[in-house]
């Protein structure tokens, strides 16, 4: 079996990137269906997103006879390469959103979050780039959802980050005040 690396993702109205979930394993084409399933149970995505490839040489097959079986049908998107490598996949994804502040890990993790942030350390050296090329992937997956009515929808990160947000920019608004 070859490592399959999982992202999950949330992603707010401003394009903001929040890691809810990071794994990396090693797994037979039958328990990465499995896995799907389990993903699909647990966190309810709106879609999941698979390497074209790895798709249809080896999980479709899989996939159709257990949906049929267990009578559950996950919406999964092929994802493509677009003829470019590994290594310009995951810099044009997430070089810029990194720059810009618009990713954002889970604190106090555990899951493989940590094993992702020194793949991306040691990027583009780095022994293993299956978590990185996930999240790298989850560009054509992301989807901004609609800003009306958003803050109710809001998880508990995303809570987070625009608390603190707001306090970032009380905090400037009163420095500024003073001057």
């Amino acid at each position: 079996p070859d490592y399959f690396g999982i992202s999950v993702v949330d992603v707010d109205a401003e394009g903001n990137w929040y890691l809810r979930y990071v794994k990396r394993e090693r797994l037979s084409a039958p328990e990465k269906v499995d896995k799907i399933f389990e993903l699909w149970n647990i966190w309810k995505p709106i879609k999941i997103g698979i390497e074209e490839k790895s798709f249809n040489s080896e999980l479709k097959p899989y996939l159709k006879l257990k949906s049929e079986k267990e009578n559950i049908f996950p919406v999964v998107e092929e994802l493509k390469h677009h003829g470019r490598n590994k290594y310009e996949r995951i810099r044009g994804a997430l070089q810029g959103r990194f720059q810009f502040g618009k990713i954002y890990f889970l604190k106090n993790s555990v899951d493989d979050q940590d094993k992702l942030k020194i793949e991306l350390y040691d990027f583009p050296k780095a022994k293993h780039d299956d978590l990185s090329d996930a999240l790298a992937y989850i560009e054509q997956l992301a989807v901004r959802p609609f800003a009306q009515g958003r803050e109710r929808y809001r998880t508990s990160i995303e809570q987070e980050f625009y608390e603190n947000k707001k306090k970032l920019e009380r905090n400037v608004s009163n420095i500024i005040r003073r001057l």
